[in-house]
């Protein structure tokens, strides 16, 4: 991410002025920034392939089933921005931070939603070196309606709360649903045919179903849910078909286990901040975290950051200080050795904020690390400020993912 050179800097420059230790920095290219190729065939010099994942419907909004894998290699360790082009209404992107020279595969997320039935040609810049892929849009079961044995019809209460919803089942932390966790959802149906409606994950759950409309005019439809829970309390889940979209609300109730949901498909981390619930994976193939050495101290920096899901409107960092080389267990506060920041992807200022600099806000994060799994996870809660100073409290915050 754009962000984590300049929280690392003076994060870090901090406590080498605080420790009177002598100067640090990241090994890193100019200005934090990594500096590299993609990988081309050594015969052809072309592109390495670029491999497409996910299904890409018309009207559909994308999700974290959708994103491709570029490779690439690396000569500088460093912060790290790579977008394609817009074509057909969507795009795909990463940020984040190559912590050393070498191949590396990149995930660019998929962002927006096809526009057209169509194939898009994108390019991809990394460097002064440039790729191509293409990606193809289908119609889709959510499409305009009535083609091919597809109905058309539209969700009670589009487009804010669901007309009435039904919500049968019990919801709990780290307990995985079953077909006894249902929604039924009230349409009105203006074409006969068939109808297939997923959600995208929200808090570990997902809700699908399909079927057949025979007649015209109101009814209803249930989607059953699927995945485990991960955080307690209200969580608003949209539902949509074509242009048509509600939400609905499930309540989910604090359980006796772990709960740290870690077979939520896009979930890595998790965060309230009064009734606003905020979460996402982080950036990297399957949910790793960015760790460093500090040049010329005995301090190690975890880092752990992320867009949201699932439009990646903004993002979280946590960096956390280690007292020593390794990465250890433990408590940290952004007094002292850690710092929470949660901001506009467009970049500042944050929406959230807690270091050593915000005198009226102090967060707690609790790291677990296993050094054989190379598995960290964490939980954190405290007081935050906003872009105005207000302090407000951040609750129920969770994070995991792999050591790179």
């Amino acid at each position: 991410m754009k962000f984590i050179k300049y929280f690392i800097v003076v994060f870090i420059g901090f406590f080498v002025f605080a420790a009177c230790q002598k100067e640090l920095s990241l090994e890193t290219g100019a200005a934090g920034t990594a500096v590299g190729t993609f990988a081309k065939d050594s015969a052809t010099d072309n592109c390495q392939p670029i491999s497409v994942n996910g299904t890409y419907n018309k009207d559909s909004t994308l999700r974290d089933s959708n994103y491709v894998l570029v490779n690439v290699n690396v000569t500088t360790a460093g912060m790290y921005k790579i977008v394609t082009t817009t074509e057909n209404g969507y795009f795909f992107q990463d940020s984040s931070y190559f912590a050393a020279a070498g191949p590396q595969t990149v995930k660019l997320k998929a962002f927006g939603k096809p526009e057209k039935v169509m194939t898009s040609n994108f390019v991809v810049q990394f460097g002064s070196s440039f790729c191509n892929f293409s990606v193809t849009a289908t119609q889709g079961s959510g499409g305009t309606g009535g083609s091919s044995g597809t109905a058309a019809y539209a969700l009670a209460g589009a487009p804010g709360s669901c007309t009435t919803p039904v919500i049968a089942g019990t919801y709990t932390t780290g307990t995985a649903l079953t077909t006894a966790n249902t929604v039924t959802l009230n349409v009105n149906v203006t074409t006969v045919g068939t109808f297939s409606i997923t959600t995208p994950t929200s808090n570990g759950m997902t809700f699908s179903g399909s079927g057949t409309f025979t007649t015209t005019g109101p009814q209803t439809i249930r989607l059953t849910g699927s995945g485990i829970p991960v955080i307690a309390g209200s969580t608003p889940v949209p539902v949509t078909m074509a242009s048509s979209t509600c939400t609905f609300n499930i309540t989910v109730a604090q359980g006796t286990g772990s709960g740290s949901g870690s077979s939520a498909a896009d979930t890595a981390w998790s965060f309230n901040q009064g009734s606003r619930f905020f979460y996402g994976r982080t950036d990297g193939l399957n949910d790793t975290l960015v760790v460093d050495s500090a040049s010329g101290t005995s301090r190690m920096v975890l880092v752990v950051d992320g867009y949201t899901y699932p439009g990646g409107d903004s993002a979280i960092q946590i960096i956390i200080m280690m007292p020593g080389t390794t990465l250890q267990s433990g408590t940290y506060t952004t007094t002292s050795s850690s710092e929470f920041a949660f901001y506009d992807s467009a970049y500042p200022p944050e929406i959230y904020l807690a270091n050593f600099t915000t005198t009226n806000a102090s967060i707690s994060i609790v790291l677990s690390y296993n050094s054989t799994t190379r598995l960290a996870t964490g939980t954190f809660a405290g007081t935050a400020l906003t872009a105005t100073g207000t302090a407000v409290p951040i609750t129920n915050g969770k994070f995991r993912g792999t050591v790179q």
